[in-house]
């Protein structure tokens, strides 16, 4: 009874989503197009095949007065299935149900969603709600469908070994080896018998496949560096490919100069730098007057620069610049530039 109940439940509301859907598109109509709006049923819409078909899937449970056993020899062993476990095993299609109200929750949220999918011309569809919660929320997306499918495939592997295997009556053992079979691992310790149970475990092994290449796909995708990470990484690497350019700057300097100091040319032209040297040394030892003219000038040089500090510091400070005369000679003022003018006529 509480079966039934359950079941006309789900009946209900799928009808009634498909009343909303049909709601759904006529609004659209009367929106996009500007026609009149027009409440029509959904099975003048067009949906009445995949209507049927949800309503036949979820309509399958086991009544209170339905009962009946199913004999199945495989291998050499009779299987008594009762109908109770045949139509429990069938209800888990149920399940999909679940997913289908997620996606339509998950697209209800956003009220231009129709504006969004005819402009980017991507139709909201299953493919695009995996994806959207993929990039979410990988890790636990995994997890769930990893659970979900490790407990519904391990309670088909129950019913279906349960009557031929003794081996199967407890439910820890359907685990492991649903858990075993989807990692592809294999110990050998539990194995199914019949053709239903060696249907479920390739299930397994393809729902396990699956999970895993969804699971490195987000693994290597989670790795990958983003945007700020990238500017990061490449002024990292600029600064030290310039530290790199400069020492290999300096090492193919170091190398050419190695390489060329022992030119010919080269030491021909040190040879001629040295004796070029060696006679300019020698000309100023036999000009003595020479070199002793260049040290007048420089004196004679660096006491007028004295004498026109002084003369700027007098100004600055308001004193009568008259007295610069009435100084001795030697002594510094104006007389500096006297004794100048005739160490250069003596020069």
């Amino acid at each position: 009874i509480f079966s039934s109940a359950v079941t006309g439940i789900l009946l209900f509301s799928i009808f009634h989503l498909y009343e909303c859907i049909a709601i759904e598109l006529c609004f659209r109509n009367h929106l996009e197009y500007h026609r009149e709006f027009v409440d029509v049923p959904f099975w003048n819409l067009g949906l009445l095949p995949e209507f049927l078909l949800e309503f036949l899937v979820c309509f399958v449970h086991p009544g209170p007065r339905l009962h009946f056993n199913l004999t199945v020899e495989a291998r050499g062993r009779l299987s008594i299935y009762n109908s109770e476990s045949i139509l429990v095993a069938w209800m888990f299609m149920r399940l999909y149900t679940l997913w289908r109200y997620y996606r339509e929750w998950m697209f209800m949220r956003y009220t231009s969603k129709n504006f969004a999918s005819r402009l980017s011309d991507v139709s909201m569809d299953s493919k695009l709600a995996i994806k959207a919660i993929l990039a979410d929320v990988p890790f636990q997306t995994i997890s769930f469908l990893f659970l979900l499918m490790t407990f519904t495939l391990a309670y088909l592997v129950r019913i279906a070994e349960a009557p031929a295997n003794m081996e199967h009556i407890y439910f820890w053992n359907q685990l492991w080896l649903i858990v075993v079979t989807a990692t592809s691992t294999g110990y050998g310790d539990l194995y199914p018998l019949t053709h239903l149970g060696r249907f479920v475990c390739t299930l397994a092994m393809i729902a396990g496949i699956v999970l895993t290449a969804v699971l490195i796909t987000t693994v290597s995708t989670n790795l990958e560096l983003n945007a700020g990470e990238h500017r990061l990484m490449n002024f990292l690497q600029s600064e030290h490919w310039e530290r790199e350019i400069k020492v290999a700057a300096s090492r193919s300097i170091q190398s050419w100069w190695r390489r060329a100091i022992f030119h010919p040319k080269t030491l021909q032209a040190l040879r001629n730098f040295k004796a070029k040297k060696k006679a300019y040394r020698k000309f100023l030892e036999a000009t003595p007057h020479f070199s002793s003219f260049v040290e007048s000038m420089k004196q004679d040089t660096e006491m007028v620069r004295q004498t026109l500090s002084k003369i700027e510091g007098k100004v600055v400070s308001g004193l009568d610049l008259g007295k610069l005369d009435r100084g001795p000679r030697g002594a510094g003022g104006l007389g500096g530039l006297s004794s100048f003018g005739g160490g250069g006529g003596s020069g």
